[in-house]
């Protein structure tokens, strides 16, 4: 055999060996061995499964979709593809007449084999029975045929288009794999491939493989900003050209036949999306798209069979534990949870608690009443939402309570009564308590970090930008203030007790910026600090309740005389529709009647830039006062108040809010507007799927801080900072 006959058998053989460790590790469940091995080492900690809901809970709230129904997903790579086999073809043959080629010859014959078996695989696909293995069979068949297509199309050799073509098919699939899953952001992943349709093209038109060193350049380039910025890229000039978050489509055929006729409707299909996004996903080519479209397939099925398979074993069994399910489906406990809670969601399981903890059932009825006696069963007093399932995970998996403590600030008649003890768990017998005659120091030191942070602040206002040209000068001084106010407020006796993240701050000095205290580094930077408020009246504290699927209410510049504002909401409103359902209200209609229907609603979240006085919100007809807030408020949502120093000395506003149920109240200081706001607003309220209201604050404000951008010194938080949103 000569070395092109040889090459090719050692694809042949490697395509084989392939196939066989599909079907071996299928038929002897070698991933449910796995799986359970990896459990047995190392159990999942509730911060792994915190991750595990935050990523399931963007992919649910964005698609308005459940993992089990995500068919759709593929379709859209269906149809590129089957577009792009006809093109190809068409091209092929046009270039075959020009050339005079015999038909036996030309390359339309292996072009036919991959468009056959295409279309049956996405045929078997559409059909109620199927196997995942044979799925998995066809993919690696495809991949095989494209191989030897590209090289009767193009000359090269079968071992250079093997390799090249395993970078650029792997690369894709981690792509649409981290995509759907929402395990990073959307344009972040396109961006990193933006040299793939380049690659493809100089590798067909120059048959060099070395090409795909050029993937990684995006990669690098992307990484050195980002290192040498310390933060992340906002990438917003890719988010014009790829506005949408997931190429989804509205249509979801339910047939093979409708597949095919819906392929001849791009106006419909790709109606959700840019043309440079349908460019780029279709610069693709067939030969990249089928076996990635394949493999979406596959983990498609995978799901449907998974569904089928719990119902199965719920009817047989009764009472499932997660543990069990993890078992039998070959995944970690992190995986199995969302599915078991899909079931849940629709009805068809209950989840029960048992001295052992969380299991599944049947949905109660005569039959299911004598294994709830018999194994002692009571149904789980818990909506049965995801966010309800993890929170109750959490608390069931801490072995110690939060790192909180409680620092106590009094103005007494000029002395500062200052203590500070542990919160959150045990009450401590010891309290540290420590009387200071530096009051009249204090309130000189609070008005020259008021006055000086403040003028800052309104000259970066009237030009309409809001970061520092001279970073250095403004932060050296505002140390030297904030050294001067924390020696004037903590002792000595105090600061080695100050050794904890989380900080619940308690001060009858409500303007007084204690966040800037400055020890190694501003207390704003280095605590999850939240503000408690001392009130005169009693307080009802009212139980948490379920609001449904997160969502956001977003309302902007009712007065319609704050510009700054409504570009503020419109830059946050695009980027939360990216993670939750969000309904925006901005200028005109935030109306009195509507706002409070709003909040009557429940929300998770509420953004609100604009007015705000002691008498209330100022909406475009009347103002929302604090007594309606405190009564109407459905849920526990997060405020975030921007407007007119909301938290300086309006604190009405957030005593209604949290009289109301609010989990915790964020207002300004100094009153800033504009996307310096909504980027610290955004930060936050993505930080705070996962990480607690004080130190996603936290954590925003330190991306800012490191972006030279004052907005980090404009919010404070009142309320619980250990709490979650999820």
């Amino acid at each position: 055999m000569n070395e092109e006959e040889w090459q090719f058998l050692i694809v042949m053989v490697c395509a084989g060996v392939l196939a066989a460790a599909v079907v071996i590790n299928d038929f002897f469940s070698l991933q449910k061995f796995w799986a359970r091995l990896t459990r047995a080492r190392k159990p999942p900690t509730p911060e792994t499964v915190a991750e595990a809901y935050t990523r399931h809970q963007r992919f649910y709230h964005h698609t308005d979709q459940r993992l089990f129904k995500t068919t759709y997903i593929s379709f859209y790579l269906f149809v590129l593809s089957y577009t792009g086999i006809l093109l190809l073809a068409a091209f092929i043959f046009i270039l075959d007449k020009l050339r005079g080629v015999d038909y036996s010859t030309s390359s339309l014959t292996p072009l036919s084999a991959i468009a056959f078996f295409f279309l049956i695989s996405r045929w078997y696909y559409r059909q109620e029975t199927h196997h995942v293995t044979a799925h998995k069979l066809l993919t690696i068949l495809s991949c095989f045929l494209f191989i030897d297509f590209v090289h009767r199309l193009t000359g090269m050799d079968y071992m250079q288009i093997t390799l090249t073509s395993v970078v650029l098919w792997i690369w894709m699939m981690a792509v649409v794999r981290a995509v759907v899953g929402f395990e990073v952001n959307y344009v972040r992943t396109i961006t990193l491939s933006f040299c793939m349709p380049l690659v493809i093209l100089i590798f067909l038109i120059t048959s060099q493989g070395g090409v795909i060193f050029l993937l990684f350049i995006p990669g690098i380039i992307v990484v050195t900003k980002e290192f040498l910025g310390k933060n992340e890229l906002e990438f917003k000039k890719m988010k014009k050209i790829f506005p949408n978050p997931l190429p989804f489509i509205p249509v979801q055929p339910d047939s093979f036949l409708d597949d095919i006729a819906y392929s001849f409707n791009p106006k419909l299909i790709f109606s959700g999306c840019s043309v440079w996004e349908v460019f780029f996903w279709f610069s693709m080519t067939p030969v990249i798209l089928i076996p990635v479209m394949q493999y979406l397939q596959s983990k498609e099925e995978q799901l449907q069979q998974w569904h089928a398979d719990l119902i199965q074993w719920s009817k047989n069994e009764y009472v499932l534990t997660p543990e069990t399910v993890a078992d039998k489906l070959g995944l970690t406990l992190v995986d199995t949870y969302p599915l078991l809670n899909e079931l849940t969601d629709e009805g068809k399981l209950t989840l029960y608690e048992s001295v052992e903890g969380l299991v599944y059932g049947l949905p109660l009825s005569e039959e299911m009443d004598a294994f709830v006696t018999k194994l002692n069963l009571r149904k789980a007093d818990l909506p049965e939402k995801d966010r309800d399932l993890l929170e109750y995970l959490w608390e069931k998996g801490r072995t110690k309570p939060p790192t909180t403590i409680l620092l106590s600030i009094i103005d007494s008649a000029q002395r500062i009564e200052v203590s500070c003890e542990p919160a959150g768990g045990t009450i401590s017998p010891l309290k540290v308590s420590v009387s200071t005659d530096t009051g009249a120091h204090l309130a000189q030191v609070s008005r020259d970090i008021n006055y000086y942070v403040g003028e800052h602040v309104k000259m970066l206002a009237e030009i309409n930008r809001y970061t520092l040209t001279n970073p250095h000068k403004f932060l050296g001084e505002l140390e030297k203030k904030g050294k001067d106010l924390l020696q004037c407020t903590a002792p000595h006796e105090i600061l080695e007790g100050l050794e904890m993240s989380h900080m619940v701050l308690e001060t009858t000095m409500d303007d007084t910026p204690f966040e800037l205290m400055y020890s190694d580094t501003f207390f704003a930077l280095k605590y999850a600090i939240g503000r408690r408020l001392l009130v005169t009246e009693p307080v009802s504290v009212r139980a948490r309740r379920d609001r449904g699927k997160l969502r956001a209410l977003i309302i902007a510049d009712p007065q319609c005389d704050l510009k700054e504002a409504l570009t503020e909401c419109d830059y946050l409103k695009a980027e939360l529709a990216h993670l939750l359902e969000t309904y925006y209200l901005p200028q005109e209609k935030a109306t009195w009647e509507e706002v409070l229907t709003c909040l009557a609603q429940g929300y998770s979240i509420i953004h609100y830039a604009g007015h705000a006085s002691e008498e209330g919100l100022h909406l475009s007809d009347r103002v929302l006062e604090p007594s309606d807030i405190e009564t109407l408020l459905w849920g526990n949502p997060i405020v975030f108040i921007n407007g007119c120093n909301s938290a300086k000395t309006h604190t009405r506003l957030a005593e209604a809010f949290l009289r109301g149920g609010a989990l915790g109240y964020i207002g300004s200081v100094w009153e800033i507007h504009d996307v310096a706001a909504a980027e610290l607003a955004t930060d936050f309220y993505t930080n705070s799927f996962q990480y607690s209201v004080g130190e996603a604050l936290r954590m925003a404000k330190a991306a800012a801080f490191y972006k030279n951008n004052v907005s980090w010194l404009c919010f404070i938080l009142f309320g619980d900072p250990t709490l979650r949103l999820i």
